[in-house]
């Protein structure tokens, strides 16, 4: 617009920069130039292995992301639910039920084993009840309480009336791991983690580009934010 905020925002991220300091930034515009501009800023300082990028349009240059790192089922179930479009109340209500249930399974893991998820992993137990019980086999330590909710999972994809309520949400988990940026996203292991990326005082510069990906860069800014809600949430 004119008004020089490309200016300040740079000048912002310089001096904390070079003061050592952390510092998230999500850009939703900006171009090659600009992370350039990032990375210059964090060689000047000596800083150059606390940058961290996540950026859609340039997956080459980027580290792995996994928004999944952090938070409850339930908290993560909000977030990817307040994150997507629903035509309708019903198909939105039974994928929040189903979802809670897949992620009740995939944070236990996540949690008591260490094994982390991504979207990929909520994508195949959309609709694949070998891949769920992949999932159960190798899981002799649960809580027999979340081993009846995945015989219920079972259940529930056996039925194609009810794995029809479910085609919005897989269509829309679908348009991200099968993005121009799935390799980001669609690994377990994330060399960003928000969390550790606030306590170590990283440096974090985010692209989403809406001008390039303006639905995916919706969804994975909701994504982002919720996030980073959950990792201050974790720290305080």
């Amino acid at each position: 617009s004119g008004y020089g905020k490309s200016v300040l925002i740079g000048k912002i991220l310089k001096d904390r920069i070079s003061k050592g300091e952390g510092c998230l930034f999500i850009d939703l515009k900006a171009d090659i130039q600009t992370i350039e501009q990032v990375q210059s800023f964090a060689k000047e300082s000596g800083r150059e292995e606390d940058l961290l990028i996540f950026s859609l349009s340039n997956p080459d240059m980027s580290n792995s992301y996994n928004p999944f790192l952090q938070g409850s089922a339930n908290q993560i179930r909000d977030r990817l639910v307040g994150s997507m479009e629903w035509s309708e109340e019903f198909y939105k209500q039974a994928s929040s039920s189903y979802l809670l249930k897949i992620l009740i399974i995939l944070c236990w893991r996540r949690d008591a084993l260490d094994i982390p998820f991504s979207i990929q992993d909520l994508l195949n137990l959309m609709s694949d009840g070998e891949a769920l019980n992949a999932y159960l086999a190798d899981s002799e330590q649960m809580p027999e309480n979340i081993k009846d909710i995945g015989a219920e999972i079972i259940d529930y994809v056996s039925s194609k009336e009810k794995l029809n309520n479910l085609m919005g949400i897989k269509c829309q988990l679908e348009s991200l791991v099968y993005s121009d940026f799935q390799k980001l996203i669609c690994n377990g292991d994330s060399e960003i983690n928000l969390f550790e990326a606030i306590r170590q005082s990283k440096i974090v510069y985010i692209l989403l580009d809406s001008r390039r990906y303006g639905e995916s860069a919706r969804v994975m800014g909701k994504l982002v934010l919720g996030d980073l809600k959950a990792a201050s949430a974790k720290i305080d």
